[in-house]
Formats: C-alpha cells, structure tokens, sequence
C-alpha cells in the first residue's frame, strides 16, 4: 500500500523512474486537487501532456532545472499557505528527493506506449541456450534451467525416486493418487512418457485442472452478499471448462467462448454455458440501487478478465489512473466498454434430452390443477360482473354492452367509471367468497404448490448476453432474487460506456469507446464486438496472454510461478526468474496451437520437474527460497486433492462426472457424498468444511495463487472428522493388512520400523494414522 509512503520510503534509486517512482508519489499526494475536474489552478499531474504543459500560473516543470521549476518549490516551502500539498502533511524528505532528481534527471515520462517494461514487450521465441550440463538436459525447458544454474554455481538434484516421482506426477496431474499395482509396475521399469500419456488422456485430468481454472475465474454456485442465493444452472459452467481440458480445446477458442461466447455463429449450448466465466462472480440482489448493482457486476467482470488474460491489476484504477503501472482510468473504462451493452442473466438452452427430461417430470395433474382454479376464479369473477351490472343505471349498462368503437364520449365515460366497479382481484374474490369455497381454494393453492416444488428447472444456463453484439436467436429467462438486476434488451441497445468520475456510477463523466490498455498499442476504431477483444489478446505476439497463462500453469506445477506474482505482471510485480524460458514457453504454447496437454507434457515430462527434493547444503546456502529450481520443492495438496485422495484410498470415490452438484449436508453415508470435492455445491461463504479448512478461494476474486497456512484446525479435522474416520474404517476393511494399508496411502511399502510399529495398531486406527501423514498430504 502507499497510503504510508513517507520517512519509511525507500531511497530512490540512482536512475528515478517515473512510473515506479514519481507517480505513485503525484497519486497519493496530488491527483486529489490535481487530476480530472478538480484542476486547482488550472494543473493537472495525471496526465504527462497537461502536466508538462503546466496550469494557470505557466510551466509547472522545467525540464532538467528543479530550481526553477515551480511544482518542486511549492513543494519544499516553508510557507504553509504556499506549500504543497495543502491541507495535507509535508512529502518526506524521501519523496522530495525522488521529484528533484527526477526534475533534474530530465523529468522523463514516458507515454504509455513508450514503457520497456519486461511485460509489455512483444513476445519472440528466444534460441535455447548451450549449456556445459547438456547430460542433464532432457528438453529446450532444462537448458534455460541450467543456464540459470551454471550462472550461480548451483548443482541440480538427483532424479526422484519412481514410486514418489509416479505420486507426483499423478497426483499432480489428476488429483489422485496412483494405484499400488501401478506404483509396483512402475518401480520395475515403468515408462514415463507412457504414464504422462495415459494421465492426460484421463477424465481425471479436466477435473483436477478444471478446478485450477475456476480459482482463476472466482466460480461459486451462489450470489454471495446476504441473500447468497443458489444460482441453479453454474454446475454447467463447471461442466464446460473440465470437457473443454479433457477436450484439449486450444486456449484461444477457450477464452473467446468464455468471453465472447454469445456472439460466436452459430451460437450453441456449450458457448453459452461457456459465458458463465463472465457471470461467475458475485452478484448483491438485495441492492436497491440499480446503477451501483450494475455497476459492480461491470467491475466484477473487468477485473476478472483483466486479472486471467493480462496478469494487471487493473481495478486499481477504477476511481483514479494507477499508482504506479502505465494503466489509466479510461484505460478502466475502455475495457469495460466492452461489457456494458451485455448483462449476466439466465439463458434458454436447446438441451433436447433436457426439455424431454423436463416434460416427463412435470406432474399430469399440475396443469389440470391450475385450469380448475382458474375455472373457479373465472365463474366467481362472472357472477361479481352480473352482479354490479344489475345495480348500475341503465345509462352506464347500455354504455358498457355497447362496442367501444360505437361509443360515443359520454358512453366512454359512464363505461369507464363501470368497469372499475366491476373489476375484482382475486383476493376480493377469496375475501367475498363463502367458508366452503376458501376451503376449496387453499385445497387448490396447496396442491399446486407443492406440485410446482416437483417442477424442475427448465434447461438453462447462468451466462451472459448482449442482444446488441450477441446471436439474435438467444432467449433469456427470468432471474430470481429480491431486488435481481433487471434484463432490459433497449435499455442495453441505449446503453453507452462512460468514464465515472470517482468511480461513481451516479457521476458520469465523457462517453469513451471500448478499448484496450493503451500500454498494449492503440484500438483501432469501432471494436464494439467481445470477439473483436479476445482477437487482440489471441494475436501471436501479444505480450501478455501466453506469457500470463503459461505462468499460471508452471507455478501449479511448482507451487511458485516463474513469475511469482501470477496476478501481478506489472512494475511492481515480481520479475521472472527465467524470462526467456518464460518467453519460449509462452511462443512455443501458441506455436502448437494454444495445446494446454502439450504444454504440460513438456514441463512434467522435463528433467527440472524429475528432481528429487533432496536438498543439498551446497545449494541452500546459495538459493535457499529454489528461486532457481535447483530440486523440486514439496508442497502439501490442496483441499480437493486431500479429500479425494481419503476417498481413494478407501475405495470409497466416486467418480462419476458433470451433472448437478451435491450438498455437503447429504449424511457421509449416502454414496452421493462421496463423489470428487469437485462435485460440492460451492456455496460463498460456506464452502465445505475441507476446503474451508485448507484454503480454498473465497470466489470473490479471481485467485490465480491459493495461500498456503498451517494452523492447528487442520489436524484436528484430519483427527476427529466423521467423514475422515469413516472413511478409515473402509480403507481398512479394502486394504485387509498393513503392507497394503502402506501401499495404498503412500504407494510404497513400509519399513521394517513401521511395520513392526504399525503391526500393534487396530488396522482402521492405522488407516486413521496414515491419512494424518505428512507424507499423505504432501507431494515430494
């Protein structure tokens, strides 16, 4: 944060760069009475050309000469009506430092477009490098490894064991451990790139990395806020993205149905459901201010998109340009440009085995129920009519037999006062009607009510649609909710994007058109479409989109990514550890055709992956953090793998896929529990209890990384949890011994030791014991 930039900043380093270092200064401490409409003295410091160009008084910044510039000597005043920032404390001598020399140094401010940023260059395939360990090198990915390596002297680790590379590679694969007879095969001579293939041909594999996908587009079943009501139909977004992985779907058509689903031709169930990345977020349907429901949903989406595609935080410049990264706010506001003629809403699909399955379950007597309630209104509402008109004056009967197009204007009146005494709600009726027939009503009302509970829903997704950009032929559905964000198809035709001021949804300022961060080139005019978006993100040498993706995948490989602040590819982000294997492996993932298989062939297949986590003290001493992947570094699983990987051992899993999620509050008895942790309702706020425990992603922002805690709440679920015991007395009852037991848990047999030691245990208590292993919940 730099809300306390001040004595504790930094010393600014010999060179001052403007973005790192001037602007977040000018953000905190100027943009207030100095940036859009609020232009104290005509000056302006959010933008380089107002800013060089100076305010009323003349230039605020002489180039080279901070003594004659005006900006830095009202910056150093001692006079507190002169002094700047007003009203405010004093920049710290830190800071007055930083202006000076960045006055001095030539008051450099590069356009947006002019920024070096590793980031923001084009991406080219860099050569693969020749390195003196060649023996060790098994693809182009060890060669930029052992470059790294040789550069400081480190030693790179044995290969690991099979049995534990096979866990490994498995588990990290599909989420599940290996079988023993497979681990026993596999010691014996098993090969590997065999294993790979058979790995990620499973339909395991889309669910592992399937539920890596929706941390990064913040999925959940529910709204979140208070209401935090189910959304029925977002198990089928779920659903998408693991066929879309066991599919191999190239990730540029993955993100243009995900973004642009609605638009593509012809548009299908499956691109529809795809929308659901979109819609995924939370939604406050208790919000009665329609402009602020709106406009939240429209930052939701931004900042998602921005976060999976283009690794900026982008959301820091919703009310103000951003700090520190060349990101302005009508950058913001361009890029929501492109959602604002859409909305998140429930939409009709073709689903015919659905339709037909919705049909058969509709009760034979629910319509028939409903026509004789209506019967029974109808007649009463009759004798009401009959009744009124008998007491009217024979001027007002005559005027309302006759047609309407004969009346004349005394008729028309005298018909009007009549019918609305002759009008009645069906309230009135049940208020008039005798004891017998509001017995006979609440009799109907029951019936039908609980008729109507058996109804499923008709075949739908939760996604998003424009009807100005989207396939006309799309029909939407009603959303429910308290206060739901009302679907209006002219009120998104009419619906234009604008710069807010403040962020404020209730200030709009100009109308800007959509666009791109101008950081990333200029948007060429009339790009209305998403499509049009999802082309530019897909072009071959964007700089961000490959390189963002290919990080993402390579730190769920090993637990940190070669950029290891995933959502954060930005000037205050972290700089790769391997920016050319970054880079050859951000070209080479869309040289094959944007192959996510491919690409995790390559790195699982690599002799960086292999290593053991053996670590050698040499090493250490030199990079103990493995910044430079000099072993591989153990990490526990995450909840699902945890939970799933209990049910296996136990034999217990079931491993039906897609299909309607099931409730956590289903008894641990019932089979249906015991499907992958994928298939739990994910309710905000309450998730299920594994994934509560073990840090599972709120779902209220898009999480490319999950944090990592160790607290005491963990063992004790492992230790006392009836799901966990449970489960342990199966696990004994399938493995019948304890070499077994070993086998199944840990895909090794066990010692001498811990034979002996295991052998004095009741075997479901041993069981118990090995699901509360490190060894169980880690991946070495």
């Amino acid at each position: 944060m730099l809300a306390g930039r001040g004595a504790e900043s930094r010393p600014p380093a010999e060179n001052v760069d403007f973005y790192k270092d001037v602007r977040p200064i000018f953000t905190v401490h100027c943009t207030r009475c100095h940036s859009g409409d609020a232009k104290k003295g005509g000056l302006r410091l959010d933008s380089r050309e107002l800013a060089l160009k100076g305010g009323e008084s003349g230039p605020a910044i002489v180039a080279g000469k901070s003594a004659e510039s005006a900006l830095f000597q009202r910056v150093i005043s001692k006079d507190k009506d002169e002094r700047m920032p007003s009203k405010a404390e004093a920049l710290s001598a830190a800071d007055i430092e930083t202006v000076r020399r960045w006055i001095d140094q030539g008051a450099v401010w590069p356009a947006e477009t002019e920024i070096v940023h590793w980031a923001f260059r084009p991406l080219a395939r860099p050569a693969v490098p020749s390195v003196k360990n060649g023996s060790w090198v098994r693809n182009p990915i060890d060669a930029f490894v052992a470059r790294g390596h040789e550069a400081r002297g480190l030693v790179p680790s044995p290969e690991a064991p099979r049995r534990a590379l096979l866990r490994r590679v498995t588990l990290d694969l599909t989420g599940l451990p290996p079988g023993p007879e497979d681990a026993a095969a596999f010691e014996t001579g098993g090969d590997y790139e065999a294993v790979v293939d058979r790995l990620l041909a499973s339909p395991a594999y889309g669910e592992r990395w399937g539920r890596h996908w929706l941390d990064f587009a913040r999925w959940a079943e529910t709204t979140g806020y208070e209401a935090n009501q189910l959304r029925p139909a977002a198990w089928r977004y779920r659903d998408y993205v693991v066929a879309s992985l066991n599919a191999d779907k190239p990730y540029d058509r993955f993100l243009r149905e995900q973004i642009a689903g609605d638009e593509l031709e012809p548009v299908t169930d499956e691109t529809l459901n795809a929308t659901g990345f979109l819609a995924a977020g939370r939604l406050d349907n208790n919000q009665e201010d329609k402009l602020v429901q709106r406009n939240d949903h429209l930052i939701d989406i931004v900042n998602a998109v921005s976060t999976v595609t283009l690794g900026l935080q982008m959301g820091c410049a919703q009310c103000h340009d951003h700090k520190w990264d060349p990101v302005t706010q009508a950058d913001y506001y361009r890029l929501q440009g492109y959602f604002v003629r859409g909305q998140v809403v429930n939409l009709q699909l073709k689903d015919p085995a659905g339709w037909v399955a919705y049909e058969k379950a509709i009760p034979p007597d629910l319509e028939a129920s409903k026509v004789y309630k209506k019967t029974l209104l109808d007649a009463a509402r009759a004798r009401h009519r009959e009744e009124v008109m008998r007491k009217l004056p024979e001027a007002s009967r005559s005027a309302c037999e006759t047609p309407s197009e004969k009346r004349t204007p005394e008729q028309d009146e005298l018909a009007g006062k009549a019918e609305k005494a002759l009008a009645i709600s069906n309230d009135q009726i049940l208020k008039n009607a005798s004891e017998d027939d509001k017995k006979l009503y609440a009799e109907l009302d029951k019936k039908i009510k609980a008729l109507e509970e058996k109804v499923p829903d008709q075949p739908h997704a939760w996604g998003y649609y424009s009807p100005v950009t989207g396939a006309k032929d799309v029909l939407t559905m009603p959303v429910k909710g308290m206060y739901p964000m009302h679907y209006s198809a002219q009120q998104l035709l009419d619906a234009r994007p604008h710069l807010l001021k403040r962020g404020n949804p209730h200030t709009p300022g100009d109308e800007i058109a959509p666009g791109w961060p101008g950081v990333l080139g200029r948007t060429p005019a009339d790009q209305t479409s998403r499509g049009s978006l999802v082309d530019e993100l897909t072009r071959p040498d964007h700089p961000l989109t490959a390189r963002v993706f290919v990080n993402f995948v390579w730190q769920r490989h090993f637990g940190r990514g070669i950029v290891a602040t995933p959502a954060d590819f930005g000037l205050r982000g972290a700089a790769p550890s391997h920016p050319e294997l970054l880079d050859w492996l951000a070209s080479g993932f869309i040289a094959k055709g944007w192959s996510q298989k491919a690409l995790h062939r390559a790195i699982v297949l690599s002799a960086t992956y292999r290593q053991s986590s053996a670590a050698n003290p040499a090493d250490m001493a030199i990079d103990a953090g493995n910044r430079m992947l000099w072993r591989w570094a153990p990490r526990r699983l995450e909840a699902e793998a945890i939970r799933d990987s209990i049910l296996a051992a136990s034999g217990e899993l079931d491993r039906t896929s897609g299909g309607k999620s099931v409730l956590e509050e289903v008894p641990t008895s019932d089979p249906k529990q015991l499907r992958r942790t994928l298939y739990l309702t994910q309710k905000r706020h309450h998730l299920p209890e594994v994934q509560e425990l073990f840090d599972a992603p709120t779902a209220g922002e898009s999480c490319p990384m999950r944090n990592v805690s160790t607290v005491s709440l963990q063992p004790l679920y492992l230790l006392n949890s009836p799901f966990v015991f449970g489960r342990a007395r199966a696990f004994a009852k399938r493995a019948g011994g304890v070499d077994r037991a070993f086998e199944i848990a840990l895909g090794r047999p066990p010692s001498d030791v811990e034979r002996d030691a295991a052998k004095k245990l009741d075997l479901a208590a041993l069981c118990h014991a090995l699901f509360n292993l490190n060894e169980f919940v880690y991946v070495e």
